[in-house]
């Protein structure tokens, strides 16, 4: 039985397929990003790839340009389970870029940013790799601050219908209206599922033609309790909630 893994201080991230063992040279940012943290030759590194794999390295060079590591031992870690999807609506740029680092720290897999009636801020066309590049960057860097394998996939759909649904054990959408059931009377449902698809509102919660569409699907709605949260207060306590109670 393998000893735990315990990171090094400094992580790297490098999606490469990079060998088990032996010399690797790192992407430029990960060298000026080692330049800044002033890492000397011969510290301990931690190289995570996103897909499930870290590797123990030691640092053998480095300059503004290059850096090099010794891959010493590489590991794969599998991915957070139970799968969980979370889709949520439109929200202001801050809160959807404060929101996104902590979705990964929690082991969100999926992250679905959707473009509700309600949205608060719409995606202009012309700028939307410009702003998928940054969130994903957010990503990669709240991996990095937290030692985690495996990078989020994050998705950028139009409307409710253009979101890809493959199929899930359990499905659940927040929602404001007085029939939806409390977390806890579907806590039994969440015990057995393999796959969760959660669906959060923007501020203002689902039109009324969006709640229609969800309850054409026969999805449960689930209430967050007597309080009115913020959009981004009830994906994060959502997802809490599907990693913290198996």
């Amino acid at each position: 039985m393998s000893a735990p893994w315990i990171p090094a201080a400094f992580r790297c991230f490098d999606e490469r397929d990079w060998p088990e063992q032996g010399a690797w040279d790192l992407l430029q940012e990960e060298a000026r990003h080692l330049q800044v943290r002033r890492v000397k030759p011969g510290s301990t590194l931690t190289l995570l790839n996103g897909k499930g794999a870290w590797a123990e390295a030691r640092l053998l060079h480095l300059d503004k340009r290059s850096a090099r590591v010794d891959i010493l031992e590489t590991r794969q870690q599998e991915q957070p389970f139970p799968q969980l999807s979370l889709c949520i609506g439109g929200l202001k740029a801050s809160a959807w870029e404060e929101m996104l680092p902590h979705l990964v720290e929690l082991g969100v897999n999926r992250i679905i940013r959707v473009e509700t009636d309600h949205a608060v801020s719409l995606l202009k066309e012309g700028k939307l790799e410009a702003k998928r590049k940054r969130w994903r960057e957010k990503c990669v860097q709240a991996c990095k601050q937290c030692a985690l394998a495996w990078l989020p996939e994050l998705v950028i759909a139009e409307s409710l219908d253009a979101v890809d649904l493959p199929p899930v054990d359990v499905e659940l959408w927040a929602s404001l209206q007085e029939d939806s059931r409390e977390l806890r009377d579907v806590h039994s449902l969440l015990m057995d599922a393999k796959s969760l698809r959660i669906w959060v509102g923007p501020e203002g919660d689902f039109s009324e033609r969006e709640q229609l569409w969800f309850r054409e699907r026969h999805l449960p709605s689930v209430s967050m309790g007597p309080r009115i949260l913020r959009a981004e207060t009830a994906a994060l306590s959502l997802a809490a909630w599907c990693r913290l109670s198996r």
